[in-house]
Protein backbone atom coordinates (compact mmCIF):
# COMPACT_ATOMS: atom_id res chain seq x y z
CA UNK A 1 0.00 0.00 0.00
CA UNK A 2 1.33 3.43 -0.95
CA UNK A 3 1.17 6.52 1.27
CA UNK A 4 0.62 10.07 0.03
CA UNK A 5 3.08 11.65 2.45
CA UNK A 6 5.47 10.77 5.22
CA UNK A 7 2.74 11.53 7.78
CA UNK A 8 0.95 8.35 6.73
CA UNK A 9 1.86 4.73 7.25
CA UNK A 10 2.81 2.52 4.35
CA UNK A 11 2.80 -1.27 4.31
CA UNK A 12 4.20 -3.93 2.00
CA UNK A 13 3.22 -7.58 2.29
CA UNK A 14 5.16 -10.45 0.69
CA UNK A 15 2.87 -13.40 0.10
CA UNK A 16 3.22 -16.75 -1.63
CA UNK A 17 0.40 -18.63 -3.32
CA UNK A 18 0.77 -22.38 -3.25
CA UNK A 19 -1.25 -25.55 -3.63
CA UNK A 20 -1.75 -27.29 -0.31
CA UNK A 21 -0.34 -30.78 0.20
CA UNK A 22 -1.26 -33.53 2.60
CA UNK A 23 1.33 -33.45 5.40
CA UNK A 24 1.45 -37.25 5.49
CA UNK A 25 1.53 -38.15 1.79
CA UNK A 26 2.73 -34.77 0.40
CA UNK A 27 0.19 -35.15 -2.38
CA UNK A 28 -1.59 -32.02 -3.54
CA UNK A 29 -5.07 -31.64 -2.05
CA UNK A 30 -6.29 -29.27 -4.74
CA UNK A 31 -6.84 -26.34 -2.36
CA UNK A 32 -4.93 -23.18 -3.19
CA UNK A 33 -3.76 -21.16 -0.18
CA UNK A 34 -1.49 -18.23 0.67
CA UNK A 35 1.17 -17.63 3.29
CA UNK A 36 2.31 -14.22 4.50
CA UNK A 37 6.09 -14.35 4.31
CA UNK A 38 6.92 -10.84 5.52
CA UNK A 39 5.31 -7.51 6.36
CA UNK A 40 7.22 -4.24 6.16
CA UNK A 41 5.54 -1.13 7.50
CA UNK A 42 6.38 2.30 8.84
CA UNK A 43 6.22 6.06 8.43
CA UNK A 44 8.49 6.70 5.47
CA UNK A 45 9.30 9.39 2.95
CA UNK A 46 8.76 8.46 -0.68
CA UNK A 47 12.48 7.77 -1.05
CA UNK A 48 12.36 5.42 1.94
CA UNK A 49 9.22 3.74 0.60
CA UNK A 50 10.99 3.01 -2.68
CA UNK A 51 14.01 1.67 -0.76
CA UNK A 52 11.86 -0.64 1.40
CA UNK A 53 10.03 -1.89 -1.68
CA UNK A 54 13.31 -2.60 -3.49
CA UNK A 55 14.66 -4.49 -0.47
CA UNK A 56 11.58 -6.68 -0.01
CA UNK A 57 11.70 -7.35 -3.75
CA UNK A 58 15.35 -8.39 -3.41
CA UNK A 59 14.61 -10.72 -0.48
CA UNK A 60 11.67 -12.55 -2.09
CA UNK A 61 12.00 -12.00 -5.87
CA UNK A 62 8.22 -11.92 -6.45
CA UNK A 63 6.65 -12.55 -9.82
CA UNK A 64 4.41 -9.52 -9.42
CA UNK A 65 4.17 -6.40 -7.25
CA UNK A 66 0.86 -4.63 -6.91
CA UNK A 67 0.72 -1.06 -5.54
CA UNK A 68 -2.38 1.00 -4.92
CA UNK A 69 -2.16 4.22 -6.91
CA UNK A 70 -3.38 6.94 -4.56
CA UNK A 71 -2.49 9.74 -6.97
CA UNK A 72 0.28 12.33 -7.03
CA UNK A 73 2.98 9.66 -7.38
CA UNK A 74 4.55 10.68 -10.68
CA UNK A 75 8.00 11.47 -9.27
CA UNK A 76 7.85 8.38 -7.08
CA UNK A 77 7.15 6.17 -10.09
CA UNK A 78 9.63 7.80 -12.43
CA UNK A 79 12.56 8.58 -10.15
CA UNK A 80 12.38 7.02 -6.66
CA UNK A 81 11.55 3.47 -7.74
CA UNK A 82 14.00 3.56 -10.64
CA UNK A 83 16.81 4.68 -8.34
CA UNK A 84 16.01 2.24 -5.50
CA UNK A 85 15.70 -0.78 -7.78
CA UNK A 86 18.75 0.32 -9.74
CA UNK A 87 20.83 0.09 -6.57
CA UNK A 88 19.83 -3.56 -6.18
CA UNK A 89 20.52 -4.33 -9.83
CA UNK A 90 17.02 -5.76 -10.27
CA UNK A 91 14.27 -4.76 -12.71
CA UNK A 92 10.94 -3.26 -11.72
CA UNK A 93 8.85 -4.07 -14.79
CA UNK A 94 6.69 -6.45 -12.72
CA UNK A 95 5.17 -3.56 -10.73
CA UNK A 96 1.53 -2.83 -11.55
CA UNK A 97 -0.43 0.18 -10.33
CA UNK A 98 -3.99 -0.49 -9.21
CA UNK A 99 -6.61 2.26 -8.98
CA UNK A 100 -8.16 2.90 -5.60
CA UNK A 101 -11.45 1.02 -5.34
CA UNK A 102 -14.28 3.50 -4.91
CA UNK A 103 -17.24 1.19 -4.33
CA UNK A 104 -19.32 1.38 -1.17
CA UNK A 105 -17.50 -0.43 1.66
CA UNK A 106 -14.99 -1.75 -0.94
CA UNK A 107 -12.10 -1.63 1.52
CA UNK A 108 -14.09 -3.20 4.34
CA UNK A 109 -15.38 -6.05 2.18
CA UNK A 110 -11.90 -6.68 0.79
CA UNK A 111 -10.36 -6.88 4.27
CA UNK A 112 -13.20 -9.01 5.57
CA UNK A 113 -12.46 -11.51 2.79
CA UNK A 114 -9.34 -12.43 4.79
CA UNK A 115 -11.64 -13.95 7.39
CA UNK A 116 -13.08 -16.30 4.78
CA UNK A 117 -9.58 -17.44 3.84
CA UNK A 118 -8.67 -17.99 7.51
CA UNK A 119 -11.84 -19.99 8.13
CA UNK A 120 -11.06 -22.21 5.15
CA UNK A 121 -7.47 -22.76 6.34
CA UNK A 122 -6.18 -21.04 3.22
CA UNK A 123 -4.20 -18.24 4.88
CA UNK A 124 -1.08 -18.77 7.00
CA UNK A 125 1.64 -16.64 8.57
CA UNK A 126 5.37 -17.16 8.76
CA UNK A 127 7.08 -16.19 12.01
CA UNK A 128 8.73 -12.78 12.10
CA UNK A 129 9.15 -9.55 14.10
CA UNK A 130 6.16 -8.13 12.23
CA UNK A 131 3.75 -10.69 13.72
CA UNK A 132 2.60 -8.65 16.73
CA UNK A 133 1.65 -5.54 14.76
CA UNK A 134 0.04 -7.60 12.03
CA UNK A 135 -2.09 -9.68 14.41
CA UNK A 136 -3.00 -6.55 16.38
CA UNK A 137 -4.29 -4.74 13.30
CA UNK A 138 -6.17 -7.82 12.12
CA UNK A 139 -7.79 -8.58 15.46
CA UNK A 140 -8.85 -4.97 16.15
CA UNK A 141 -10.20 -4.22 12.69
CA UNK A 142 -13.89 -3.31 12.86
CA UNK A 143 -14.53 -1.75 9.47
CA UNK A 144 -14.25 1.75 10.86
CA UNK A 145 -12.03 4.31 9.16
CA UNK A 146 -8.34 4.19 10.02
CA UNK A 147 -7.17 6.76 12.58
CA UNK A 148 -3.85 7.91 14.04
CA UNK A 149 -4.15 5.39 16.85
CA UNK A 150 -6.03 2.60 15.08
CA UNK A 151 -4.36 1.52 11.86
CA UNK A 152 -5.51 -0.90 9.18
CA UNK A 153 -2.71 -0.49 6.63
CA UNK A 154 -1.46 -4.06 6.98
CA UNK A 155 -4.87 -5.76 6.60
CA UNK A 156 -5.56 -3.44 3.68
CA UNK A 157 -2.32 -4.44 1.95
CA UNK A 158 -2.91 -8.13 2.69
CA UNK A 159 -6.46 -8.10 1.40
CA UNK A 160 -5.49 -7.87 -2.26
CA UNK A 161 -4.30 -11.49 -2.17
CA UNK A 162 -7.90 -12.58 -2.72
CA UNK A 163 -7.65 -11.14 -6.24
CA UNK A 164 -5.05 -13.78 -7.09
CA UNK A 165 -6.64 -16.85 -5.51
CA UNK A 166 -8.95 -18.97 -7.68
CA UNK A 167 -12.51 -19.55 -6.58
CA UNK A 168 -14.97 -22.17 -7.77
CA UNK A 169 -17.93 -20.05 -8.89
CA UNK A 170 -18.34 -16.26 -8.90
CA UNK A 171 -20.38 -15.18 -5.90
CA UNK A 172 -22.90 -12.37 -5.70
CA UNK A 173 -22.27 -9.46 -3.29
CA UNK A 174 -25.01 -10.89 -1.05
CA UNK A 175 -23.26 -14.27 -0.93
CA UNK A 176 -19.94 -12.61 -0.19
CA UNK A 177 -21.51 -10.64 2.65
CA UNK A 178 -23.04 -13.81 4.13
CA UNK A 179 -19.63 -15.50 3.96
CA UNK A 180 -18.07 -12.54 5.76
CA UNK A 181 -20.72 -12.52 8.49
CA UNK A 182 -20.37 -16.25 9.05
CA UNK A 183 -16.60 -15.97 9.26
CA UNK A 184 -16.56 -13.03 11.68
CA UNK A 185 -17.53 -15.20 14.64
CA UNK A 186 -14.46 -17.40 14.09
CA UNK A 187 -12.00 -14.69 13.10
CA UNK A 188 -10.81 -13.77 16.60
CA UNK A 189 -10.12 -17.43 17.43
CA UNK A 190 -8.06 -17.83 14.26
CA UNK A 191 -5.93 -14.79 15.08
CA UNK A 192 -5.39 -15.98 18.65
CA UNK A 193 -4.31 -19.37 17.36
CA UNK A 194 -1.86 -17.76 14.94
CA UNK A 195 -0.48 -15.61 17.77
CA UNK A 196 -0.08 -18.68 19.96
CA UNK A 197 1.70 -20.61 17.20
CA UNK A 198 4.00 -17.67 16.48
CA UNK A 199 4.97 -17.37 20.16
CA UNK A 200 5.04 -21.00 21.30
CA UNK A 201 5.13 -23.04 18.12
CA UNK A 202 2.64 -25.60 16.95
CA UNK A 203 2.71 -29.35 17.48
CA UNK A 204 0.72 -30.10 14.34
CA UNK A 205 1.88 -27.48 11.84
CA UNK A 206 4.94 -27.71 9.72
CA UNK A 207 4.89 -25.50 6.65
CA UNK A 208 6.99 -25.80 3.55
CA UNK A 209 5.20 -23.99 0.73
CA UNK A 210 5.17 -25.79 -2.61
CA UNK A 211 4.87 -23.90 -5.86
CA UNK A 212 1.53 -24.04 -7.62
Amino acid sequence: KEAKSNSDYSAFVAMKIYRKRDLQTFEQTGAVAAVVLEVAYGKWTQTQIAYELAQINKRWMPRAIRIEDTGGLESFKVYAIKDAFGRTGLPFHHITWAPVEQGYDAKRNRIKSLEVLLKADRLFFATGPWNDETFNQLSTYTGAKSTRTKKDDIPDAMSFISRFLPSSDPKTPEQQERDVQQAESEFAAKILRAQHDAMFGSDNFSFTPMPV
